[in-house]
């Protein structure tokens, strides 16, 4: 088969994302339950998403870890569109929006590098902003449950 230019979608743009994103922010949210994971220097934020789910994730400032747990989705990430059933274990850059397509209930864990990310359990919006680049449109929408766990050990 011969593709022509005319069969080949292109990438939309983190503009674009962006657009789309605050279409979809004037839509009924979903409950996307939140569990903040900390130890010496690493930051995890696991996330629960129900099948049928649309989800454009924030955009990170630096690579990171991706870890889907639980369930499949369909993710368009640094100019790649893949199918991912867990357990998948990825890296992204920064500067990327990941755009996904939830098929099954997933469980989806992101790692970050963080500065004495275990004495700020209760500092995770100041993390967020260190880790996250936040327009003002998406500053103030954080729809999500949140829940602090500790690492075993950790002080």
């Amino acid at each position: 088969m011969t593709l022509r230019s005319a069969d080949v979608r292109p990438i939309p743009t983190l503009d674009e994302i962006k657009a789309v994103a605050m279409e979809l922010m004037e839509l009924p949210q979903v409950e996307m339950p939140v569990t903040h994971h900390f130890a010496p220097g690493i930051y995890g934020r696991e996330f629960f998403v129900p099948a049928g789910t649309f989800v454009i994730g924030h955009v990170h400032k630096h690579p990171h870890l991706n870890i889907l747990l639980s369930g499949s989705m369909t993710v368009l990430c640094d100019g790649q569109k893949r199918l991912l059933k867990a357990p998948e274990v990825f890296v992204s850059g920064g500067g990327v929006a990941k755009v996904a397509h939830v098929h099954e209930d997933m469980r989806f864990l992101t790692i970050h590098p963080v500065q004495d990310a275990e004495s700020r359990q209760n500092d995770v919006d100041n993390i967020l902003e260190e880790i996250c680049e936040f327009t003002d449109e998406f500053r103030n929408k954080k729809p999500c449950k949140q829940r602090v766990l500790m690492e075993e050990g950790a002080a």
